[in-house]
């Protein structure tokens, strides 16, 4: 019997296929629900930044491809292609075509491939490029929270969407677990043309296989960042959504020439006692800065146990 024009014993490949991917990308999960959680996590931000985070007790999740670096899945998905380049390489023609057909897909589908939605806290409390990059060049602010108890409330609230984890800055740890997935996937290409099946369906089986394989890279992708991000010390909460079921909650915000996606995590209402500290920007003006912060903080309601103070790194901004 037949579905979508693949047979029952390609259909059957398809499965063990994803079975054992699935597997590959569970073991690597384990290892990442292991690690240790830090004691605190830090959101760098500017003044409008921490004025909106603690009036309206919100954090926004951006859409992944509308980050700062949104080449981050697609820098992975190419170390993926590269992998399965090599692994085809001298093989069959079709397994070159394969290939091929995977590596254009970071071009022409990865956006659509799912909906992912993030916010970035780092284990740095006092880092200078975020304070540049993130922090209105050294003006503006770090919330510090208590990430345990952050975790714990954003993962209840959407359990079935929603993942923390820290951010693996580690190139060669990315390429062995593509490197498995790919090793898998050869041996699931030579199995139709040992069975004396129609064209056509031997093209069914290959473009599903190709849609199956897409998914694991990009999900592997989530967990890195290139290596010159290391300083930073990502650790991510995230929102993971299929792609064709819509997401209720999405909200749109414009920058020019661009519509960026985001939803939002309602951490006043879950947990508010997570916020711990903030720290004013090494170039800001210290009394005004933390007079700010006393007044944002005042709107919150609640200044139990949140210190602020002033970062001590000697930097003004240009």
């Amino acid at each position: 019997m037949e579905r979508h024009g693949i047979p029952v014993e390609l259909r059957a490949q398809i499965e063990n296929f994803t079975k054992t991917a699935d597997e590959i990308l569970e073991n690597f999960r384990k290892t990442v629900d292991a690690t240790a959680i830090p004691e605190r996590i830090y959101h760098y931000t500017t003044g409008d930044g921490l004025r909106g985070i603690l009036e309206s007790g919100q954090f926004r999740m951006t859409n992944v491809f509308n980050l700062n670096d949104p080449s981050e899945l697609r820098h992975g998905y190419r170390i993926a292609a590269d992998v399965l380049d090599k692994k085809v390489e001298g093989r069959h023609q079709n397994q070159l075509h394969f290939a091929k057909v995977f590596r254009d897909f970071e071009r022409t589908g990865i956006e659509a491939s799912s909906q992912i939605f993030v916010t970035c806290f780092s284990n740095a409390p006092d880092d200078l490029s975020q304070w540049r990059a993130y922090a209105d060049d050294g003006r503006g602010y770090i919330l510090g929270f208590d990430a345990k108890c952050l975790e714990k409330a954003f993962c209840a609230a959407d359990p079935a969407h929603a993942a923390s984890f820290p951010i693996n800055y580690n190139e060669s740890d990315l390429v062995k677990l593509d490197s498995a997935v790919m090793e898998k996937i050869c041996d699931f290409l030579d199995f139709p043309h040992e069975l004396p099946h129609p064209p056509e369906a031997t093209i069914a089986y290959v473009r599903a296989l190709h849609a199956r394989l897409t998914i694991y890279p990009v999900l592997f992708s989530l967990y890195f960042k290139h290596s010159s991000y290391e300083n930073e010390r990502e650790y991510r909460f995230m929102r993971l959504h299929g792609a064709t079921k819509p997401v209720e909650d999405i909200r749109r915000r414009y920058r020019p020439y661009e519509v960026v996606k985001y939803v939002e995590f309602d951490w006043k209402q879950h947990c508010p006692q997570a916020l711990k500290s903030i720290r004013v920007g090494p170039a800001a003006q210290q009394s005004k800065g933390k007079r700010f912060a006393e007044d944002c903080l005042e709107v919150f309601g609640d200044k139990n146990d949140v210190t602020i103070d002033v970062s001590e790194i000697p930097y003004r901004s240009a």
